[in-house]
């Protein structure tokens, strides 16, 4: 029998948003990965991660942390993640709130952060409107979606987009 002490830290990184992210709203989806030395793929069994203390879901050496607080101003996040054996490493970007009040803006209404198994549909449809810089709903305007992160299709229910990372 021979018994392995795992000194080796996890590799963590943030792929989503990208350093240096200006955006508008007061919260922002932290996406990334965390890989370790496992047999198979790194699960929430193997290892962990919070971003700026909340608590990551970890799956298929994926991570994801929904609606991160934003202040006003430059943002420190920090992913930290952990292995089995306690080991840690982290990863940091920086992400800027510009509150912006008279900027046009796309503002997500529901749907956003879900998840099913491959070939399945999602629970709710994703829905968000377009405000003027004066807050008021704008109508008639074309809203383009792109699956940026993972695997996924995008259908208005008539036209569809399938996307493969």
């Amino acid at each position: 029998m021979q018994v392995v002490l795992d000194t080796q830290p996890p590799v963590v990184t943030i792929d989503s948003p990208p350093d240096g992210f200006v955006t508008a709203t007061a919260s922002v989806t932290i996406a990334g990965m965390i890989n370790d030395i496992v047999i198979g793929t790194v699960n929430g069994d193997q290892a962990r991660v919070t971003v700026n203390g909340l608590e990551a879901l970890v799956a298929n050496r994926s991570y994801l942390v929904p609606d991160v607080p934003l202040a006003p101003g430059v943002n420190v996040i920090s992913a930290l993640g952990f292995d089995a054996a306690g080991n840690s490493a982290s990863a940091e970007i920086q992400v800027i709130f510009e509150d912006a009040m008279d900027e046009p803006e796309i503002r997500s209404v529901a749907g956003n952060n879900q998840t099913a198994p491959i070939g399945a549909l999602l629970s709710e449809p994703l829905v968000v409107e377009l405000l003027d810089g004066t807050g008021a709903p704008v109508e008639g305007e074309i809203v383009i979606f792109r699956v940026t992160e993972n695997n996924g299709m995008v259908s208005d229910g008539v036209t569809s987009a399938r996307a493969v990372t």
